[in-house]
């Protein structure tokens, strides 16, 4: 057929079989959806299928909207909706619209809170989620990076972590570590005869450790991660028991009841987790 008001365009071919309009709705990017329904639709390759995407729908009059275009086009609704009372409400006004409704999510999450014995959170797993996460583990690599090795005292108040021990100890791998796991965490370097900042007062005695490892441990990595001589004091292991005698006598000194944890045999993985648990009664600090 030819357009009359241009006859050198000729329409479109009109696509082999029936058309099928297509409804994907989702408090969340309906990629979910689409992935059930590119298999589903390999059965119907003769039918021409248009998909209409409606993400994000979290209110009942866009609800409304999207039954009344989907009731005009004969359409099937294919809804990855999470939030039961907003997923019922569509439910109910496509059943009362005529419209043809597939809830992909329902019956699994129904399934799943049987087996489980417990609700589900009733939450989109959305993008903004995703990005506030991120943005959580940047600030605390951030911050943790500005807070190694005794730098930036002052702001000890703001960390969710501190970790105190002696040179190679553990505290810098181990503060990294936490961080990716968006813990904001500050180190600091236990030194004969530096006195431990006065801003570790205004930590809780419960976000504070203390990490220790075994002189002959200790003085094995210095040798192999530094280049001072092995006859140095800083590898003999006669030093390094001083040294840690000197650390221990600092924090007993203080009496607050910090956290001490012996590495020796632990990874930093290992190490990281047992502090994550240990610090699950206060969590991270608020308003982050």
């Amino acid at each position: 057929m030819v357009d009359p008001s241009n006859p050198d365009v000729a329409e479109p071919p009109e696509a082999p079989g029936e058309e099928l309009h297509l409804f994907i709705v989702s408090d969340a990017t309906g990629r979910t959806a689409e992935q059930v329904l590119d298999a589903a639709l390999f059965q119907f390759q003769t039918t021409h299928v248009v998909l209409h995407r409606f993400p994000r729908v979290l209110s009942t009059p866009l609800v409304e909207r999207i039954v009344a275009q989907a009731s005009e086009l004969r359409a099937v609704i294919v809804c990855t909706v999470v939030e039961q009372g907003l997923a019922e409400y569509l439910q109910q006004r496509a059943r009362e619209a005529g419209v043809a409704m597939v809830d992909i999510m329902g019956p699994i999450v129904e399934a799943i809170g049987r087996v489980v014995h417990h609700g589900p959170l009733g939450a989109p797993r959305g993008v903004d989620k995703r990005r506030g996460s991120m943005r959580q583990r940047a600030d605390a690599i951030s911050f943790t990076i500005r807070h190694d090795d005794g730098q930036r005292m002052e702001e000890l108040g703001s960390a969710d972590v501190v970790l105190l021990g002696v040179s190679r100890a553990g505290k810098t791998p181990t503060s990294v570590y936490l961080a990716t796991h968006g813990w904001r965490v500050a180190n600091i370097p236990l030194i004969p005869g530096v006195p431990l900042p006065a801003a570790l007062r205004e930590v809780e005695p419960q976000r504070v450790f203390v990490l220790t490892r075994a002189p002959a441990t200790l003085a094995h990595l210095r040798r192999a991660r530094t280049a001072v001589a092995a006859s140095g004091r800083y590898t003999e292991v006669a030093a390094i028991r001083e040294e840690l005698r000197y650390a221990r006598e600092q924090v007993e000194r203080w009496a607050l009841g910090w956290q001490e944890i012996d590495v020796t045999t632990l990874s930093i993985e290992e190490t990281a987790t047992e502090i994550e648990q240990r610090l699950a009664p206060v969590g991270r600090r608020p308003g982050r």
